[in-house]
């Protein structure tokens, strides 16, 4: 496509990529998604299925949940 219209790949991926905003929420969407499956006992394995992600997907995004979770724990004493 790039070819096509005389410009970089990365011209294309850039013009054609999903705004910020929008992946940003789409993130913090199925972070939520995997963290409210885990707490009602889903294995990783069982929440990957359901997501249609991989295992480590869901890992990571546990991951990522849990780190967000504790700096607004640690920010919040700080402003204590």
């Amino acid at each position: 496509m790039a070819a096509r219209f005389g410009v970089s790949d990365r011209t294309v991926r850039r013009l054609m990529a999903e705004p910020r905003a929008a992946y940003l929420a789409r993130a913090q969407e199925r972070r939520e998604q995997a963290v409210a499956l885990r707490a009602e006992g889903l294995t990783q394995a069982q929440i990957a299925a359901r997501l249609g992600i991989s295992r480590q997907s869901v890992s990571r995004l546990l991951q990522e949940a849990a780190r967000a979770t504790s700096q607004s724990d640690e920010s919040t004493a700080q402003a204590s």
